[in-house]
């Protein structure tokens, strides 16, 4: 038969434990087994007939309780953050490369990530912003990471700058002093008008690469099968 293979039973999910039975009734009807790898359990038809759904009930619940207890946790978090981000206090957050360990401007550094938002209003995409950020401070966007540089942040060993982390910096308002949307929370490394242009230019360029295209042949061509073919 089909197995599904999961670390505990906690990780099958963290809904109310009613729904959690539902969801698990609908698996093992149709004839799959679930094995849990932290005991080797393994839940099927005849197991559950010995007295182990009483003992999944029980661990659904402890699962569903922390989930709920871990969310208040964190909105809690957050909105400690925010209360102290209106009150002009330091918050805990993972620095972006232009601040310091105290967020506070770093002069050099704010004037590359200023180049990377005129780049971009210029019509360059973040790949070629990207490479041209290795080829001009290798020392710094290539392999060649100093120790402490601060993009290489603890839980984030990674060395490498893609254009995907291009396009997080373009989108992120800590470069213009905001956290969320409270304003002057940080040093503004760029003019909120340049930080709005280019967010005009990242959705003017998303909606012309997101148009569809339209070719002469379309429907024409047909698979085997009676399926259109796509160009």
């Amino acid at each position: 038969g089909d197995y599904i293979l999961i670390e505990a039973v906690d990780r099958m999910g963290r809904l109310e434990p009613l729904e959690m039975i539902s969801i698990l009734t609908k698996i093992i009807k149709a004839g799959i087994s679930i094995v849990t790898l932290d005991d080797l359990s393994n839940y099927n038809r005849e197991s559950l007939r010995t007295g182990l759904l009483q003992f999944l009930v029980g661990k659904f619940e402890q699962a569903h309780n922390y989930s709920r207890t871990l969310s208040r946790r964190v909105e809690r978090s957050w909105a400690i953050r925010e209360q102290k981000a209106k009150a002009g206090e330091p918050i805990k957050m993972r620095t972006p490369f232009w601040l310091d360990k105290n967020q506070q401007l770093i002069p050099e550094y704010a004037e590359i990530i200023k180049l990377v938002f005129e780049w971009y209003l210029l019509g360059d995409g973040q790949r070629l912003i990207q490479r041209r950020l290795s080829e001009r401070w290798p020392e710094i966007f290539g392999d060649g990471f100093r120790q402490n540089f601060l993009l290489k942040t603890e839980g984030n060993r990674s060395k490498i700058v893609n254009a995907g982390t291009v396009k997080k910096w373009l989108a992120n308002k800590v470069v213009m002093g905001y956290w969320r949307d409270i304003p002057k929370v940080f040093p503004p490394a760029i003019s909120q008008e340049l930080f709005y242009k280019v967010q005009n230019a990242l959705s003017d360029r998303t909606k012309r690469s997101s148009k569809p295209h339209h070719y002469f042949i379309g429907g024409l061509a047909k698979c085997r099968c009676g399926s259109n073919l796509s160009p």
